[in-house]
């Protein structure tokens, strides 16, 4: 184990020698650009079919921003999946995708009327998917 900055610990890796990168909960703490450093990077330093896994939260949830997000005071920024996979897809990684994690208690969401009010259970459906949101995201891809 080595304690210690893992971007210049990255840095030093030789090309090619990984099988994987795990970020968990790292993102969210990096400038903008570190975060594109670090991709490019992640895609120099590992092997054909090695994996990259990046988990941060997710900012398109809003119960994240009453919850978890500014508990921690070292968070830079929330780090918008869009953004991350385009990141990816740019340094050559392939099979790129996201993993929903962490959905919100099922006693927090809002309740509809079981079929009652169709217009007014679309409505409670909408906001659920924008308020309680799963609270974070992986996002993954293969070299």
């Amino acid at each position: 184990v080595d304690i210690g900055d893992g971007l210049r610990w990255l840095e030093g890796a030789v090309d090619g020698s990984l099988g994987g990168i795990s970020l968990i909960q790292v993102v969210e703490h990096l400038s903008q650009q570190e975060v594109v450093d670090l991709v490019a990077l992640a895609a120099t330093k590992l092997r054909k079919g090695g994996r990259i896994v990046m988990e941060t939260v997710n900012p398109e949830s809003l119960y994240v921003y009453a919850h978890a997000f500014y508990l921690d005071p070292t968070h830079s920024r929330p780090v918008h999946p869009a953004y991350l996979l385009f990141l990816l897809r740019e340094a050559g990684f392939a099979e790129v995708g996201v993993d929903w994690r962490s959905s919100p208690p099922a006693g927090d969401l809002l309740e509809d009327t079981g079929g009652e009010q169709p217009t007014f259970d679309a409505n409670v459906a909408r906001l659920n998917r924008l308020l309680f949101a799963p609270q974070d995201y992986a996002a993954f891809a293969t070299r």
